[in-house]
């Protein structure tokens, strides 16, 4: 669980929106987590990617740095690891911020494009419903990776569940790509939304499959007319 959280958030040097925005981690295995995935972190070397050896380096949107840097202060007293930003050289460094969805009444989900570890402990998976059940959630959703061998109690909504596994390991390129939040993936046919996994050569088929057969179809209606 921790290389493949390290893998994901790190991936592109954070700045992929495929990057989770929160990673659950049951209060009984925190410690253990924390210690590993710190010792992880330590490895990561931060710098100007010329030097191949880099993962985090100079962001491509330096724009979004400002909302990372009031997220750290918002959670200044849980932030554990990190919270180093150059403005200068438009880096935001490996950060991990822990909290307890208890002491959390609004869980708010952010898109940071950056390495920042955002940790949320629990101690009853029922704890979490709370903000899986939101719209908020829901309308946004795309995939949910669980490690472990106990299933949720409650339906995670529009979302695709990985078992074991992150988007990485499964996004091929050629696939169907996302989940079925309205707001995260949808298409639309003659003004008519729809939301699942998508692959953009295979919508554009059938678009072009469809309209050819709804004329196939005109001219046998005015033929029998």
């Amino acid at each position: 669980a921790v290389q493949k959280t390290i893998f994901t958030r790190v991936f592109n040097g954070g700045q992929d929106c495929a990057g989770p925005d929160i990673i659950f981690v049951h209060e009984n295995i925190i410690d253990l987590f924390k210690q590993k995935l710190l010792e992880e972190i330590e490895k990561i070397k931060v710098g100007d990617y010329r030097d191949h050896l880099v993962r985090v380096g100079k962001l491509l949107k330096p724009d979004n740095m400002s909302k990372v840097e009031d997220f750290f202060k918002m959670h200044i007293k849980s932030l554990v690891y990190g919270g180093k930003i150059d403005f200068q050289k438009e880096i935001i460094y490996p950060t991990v911020i822990i909290e307890n969805v208890k002491e959390n009444n609004y869980l708010k989900t952010v898109e940071f494009f950056s390495p920042v570890f955002y940790i949320v402990t629990y101690q009853d998976i029922k704890d979490l419903n709370n903000y899986f059940s939101q719209r908020r959630y829901s309308d946004s959703a795309m995939y949910v990776s669980i490690f472990g061998n106990t299933p949720p109690t409650f339906m995670i909504p529009n979302s695709v569940i990985l078992k074991n596994q992150i988007i990485n390991d499964v996004e091929q390129g050629n696939e169907p790509y996302g989940g079925y939040g309205p707001k995260a993936n949808y298409v639309s046919y003659d003004g008519i939304s729809y939301s699942r996994p998508l692959l953009i050569s295979h919508e554009i088929h059938n678009f072009i499959k469809n309209r050819s057969l709804k004329k196939e179809a005109t001219v046998i209606h005015s033929s029998v007319q």
